[in-house]
């Protein structure tokens, strides 16, 4: 009996042990107030560039509000303004926008901007450097915002210090760093694909898992033939209750789309992992057939590392789980050592210096994220909304309108300041507009169209049909701009410090 007591104590010990390695780690990996207050700073850059010369709302979403992003993370905004149909031409002038930030000669970029590309892709980006930051911006992405929220209640549901986002961070780390099987981009792991696993034992679960056979979802393992419908196989209770994922489904989930008549059927890939909010998407479809078993290969190595590591004596779990996330730490020390004055490389990231001094509270604000998100949700019923009737559709002849949803975003902008300093731009885009149908009446007479303008609507734009839904232009911040830009040459776009 006294050697089963001494058993249990002893392995009491090993966790406790284990436990502050983990911490230690976790506190180096997450964000410091630091490089949180700098990429608030990028953020914010970007969204007043976008906002001040179109009619959209950029918003943020992913690893960066819910503070779970590591050193070498980006940061995704997503971008509401025009249709679907609109947001290839929309990127291409995104693309023009933030390119001429380093051409301008007249005024100096607050943050440069390097590196912009545009992806044609399933789901439009561009991506681009700013400060030396990744920064991926999509159009009209209302699942990042519902996906953000969900995580966040998720972690409030659970609690426990933030318990699910430290394991994240520790999950994360740990794919990105040691076993390189994160990256949707590549054909490998979502980031959102992993968050969804880690609700659920992680390595030694995932390295015993079927996938030949089975799914994953939150109600447990799913039999692949029986996809979409969730049958569950298990008998284990689930960390998250029916109720609870309901209730987020009914309040966080994109909203239906009005062009598809019927619900998309869940495809089986190679690895299957179905979207908590929406049963039909696959999280694990971007993953290739040979990443697969790579996948599986470094879940079964990694459970078995982990397995030796907690099997060895007390005293030594702290350096055996340093080995254990072995590159991690050594890319954290190369970001530091690059950090130092006199040692910064081009492509060291400004967010590395101090990344794992004065760490901050993992608590996101979901009060805020859940605003973002029903802002999204109603633009986003006028993006998927059918084309009005041929009758309401005329327009400008000599200007591209993104379509009704300005309108919406004009009318939904509050007033509310975003802080000290914050430059919010005004809706009064009413004489640009006026400046630019001259100009392009001027210029190109008796055109049909115009296909390289592309700016946001304003008040005086609107077609007779709609103008009631049209806000009242805003005297406060007013801006007439000084001179007419065209938007065709790159070399005449302002700078964001002549906005100001």
């Amino acid at each position: 009996m006294s050697n089963l007591q001494d058993c249990k104590e002893m392995k009491a010990r090993t966790w406790q042990r284990a436990e502050a390695a983990m911490l230690e780690i976790i506190g180096k990996i997450q964000q410091s107030i630091t490089s949180e207050e700098e990429r608030k700073s990028v953020i914010d850059y970007v969204q007043r560039l976008l906002e001040g010369y179109f009619a959209c709302k950029v918003f943020v979403f992913g690893s960066v509000p819910l503070k779970t992003y590591l050193p070498d993370g980006d940061i995704d905004l997503t971008v509401f303004g025009g249709t679907i149909s609109q947001e290839e031409h929309f990127a291409d002038n995104v693309v023009r926008i933030l390119k001429s930030q380093h051409r301008d000669e007249g005024s100096t970029p607050e943050f440069p901007v390097e590196d912009v590309q545009y992806i044609d892709a399933e789901v439009k980006l561009v991506k681009c450097l700013v400060n030396k930051v990744v920064v991926d911006i999509s159009f009209n992405q209302v699942g990042g915002l519902s996906t953000v929220c969900f995580l966040e209640k998720v972690d409030r549901l659970i609690g426990r210090d933030n318990l699910f986002k430290k394991s994240i961070i520790l999950v994360k780390a740990w794919c990105y760093y040691e076993s390189r099987i994160l990256g949707s981009h590549y054909g490998l792991l979502s980031t959102y694909a992993l968050e969804t696993m880690v609700l659920q034992k992680f390595l030694d679960y995932y390295s015993k898992f079927n996938w030949e056979k089975y799914g994953v979802s939150l109600f447990g393992p799913v039999c692949v033939s029986s996809l979409p419908e969730l049958v569950d196989d298990s008998a284990e209770e689930p960390l998250l209750s029916q109720q609870f994922l309901h209730e987020c489904v009914e309040a966080l989930s994109v909203p239906s789309t009005a062009l598809s008549a019927t619900p998309l059927a869940f495809t089986p890939k190679h690895l299957n992992i179905v979207d908590p909010l929406k049963e039909s998407n696959n999280l694990g479809r971007s993953i290739s057939k040979g990443n697969s078993v790579r996948i599986r290969s470094a879940f079964s190595l990694g459970a078995l590392k982990l397995e030796k590591v907690l099997s060895q004596p007390t005293e030594s779990i702290f350096h055996e789980l340093g080995a254990f996330f072995g590159r991690t730490l050594d890319r954290l020390g190369e970001m530091e050592e690059n950090s130092k004055p006199g040692n910064q490389s081009p492509h060291s990231h400004n967010e590395a210096k101090n990344f794992s001094i004065g760490t901050t509270d993992l608590r996101g604000d979901y009060e805020s994220l859940l605003n973002n998100l029903q802002f999204g949700q109603c633009c986003y019923r006028y993006v998927i909304a059918p084309p009005v009737s041929a009758q309401s559709q005329i327009r400008s002849a000599n200007v591209l309108v993104p379509g009704d949803a300005f309108c919406l975003i004009g009318s939904l902008i509050t007033s509310k300041p975003r802080g000290t300093g914050a430059f919010i731009p005004s809706n009064d885009h009413s004489q640009a507009w006026e400046a630019r149908i001259r100009q392009n009446e001027e210029k190109e007479k008796g055109s049909e169209t115009s296909q390289g303008n592309y700016i946001g609507r304003g008040p005086e734009s609107c077609s007779k049909h709609h103008r009631s839904t049209c806000p009242a232009p805003r005297m406060r911040d007013k801006w007439v701009p000084a001179k007419t830009y065209n938007l065709e040459d790159e070399d005449e776009f302002p700078s964001l410090s002549t906005l100001k």
